[in-house]
């Protein structure tokens, strides 16, 4: 093989074809970057609809278990509208007073929700010693995205303290 081809063949990319290269590049990921902020929202907002049931389930069968009231309540300077913005607790309500006070013992504490989303609704709810919320009533929350696009989440909860989920546009 002579010099001349070898040195042919080492040859990388020229200029010309680095920045072609480039300007496909930015094309393809400004066409691509709307889509994947919508699917990382979506996943945010499934995972916390998930997180809220399951914490739900859980003081519901805690309270069960201990033969005594359970509470879940918003964090502290959550907004109207969002009102587990900075996450939520679970208490053994020890005093049985639907209220936590210093006497309680926290179970769980779940952080701050994800920039993107709002969770609305009840800021407590005390699950009796049977399970079943205290007053009995139908409680409603709503999960959605901040920006106000996309479907959110109802989820309901049954006077028994059972949980339901479904997918609207319900979003206030």
């Amino acid at each position: 093989m002579s010099q001349t081809a070898a040195r042919n063949r080492l040859q990388g990319f020229t200029l010309i074809e680095f920045l072609v290269t480039m300007s496909v590049l930015v094309i393809a990921l400004r066409i691509a970057a709307p889509a994947l902020g919508t699917f990382v929202a979506q996943n945010q907002s499934t995972a916390l609809k998930s997180s809220f049931t399951a914490s739900v389930a859980l003081a519901r069968s805690e309270a069960a278990r201990a033969g005594i009231p359970v509470v879940l309540q918003a964090s502290n300077g959550g907004a109207v509208g969002n009102e587990y913005a900075n996450g939520w607790d679970l208490y053994l309500d020890n005093d049985s007073s639907g209220t936590v006070t210093a006497g309680d013992t926290q179970l769980r504490h779940y952080d701050a929700l994800p920039p993107g989303v709002k969770l609305s609704g009840t800021a407590t709810l005390v699950f009796s010693a049977s399970g079943y919320l205290t007053p009995a009533a139908n409680v409603a929350y709503h999960l959605c995205r901040v920006d106000g696009s996309g479907t959110g989440y109802l989820v309901s909860l049954a006077p028994n303290g059972t949980a339901y989920t479904s997918t609207g546009n319900g979003c206030p």
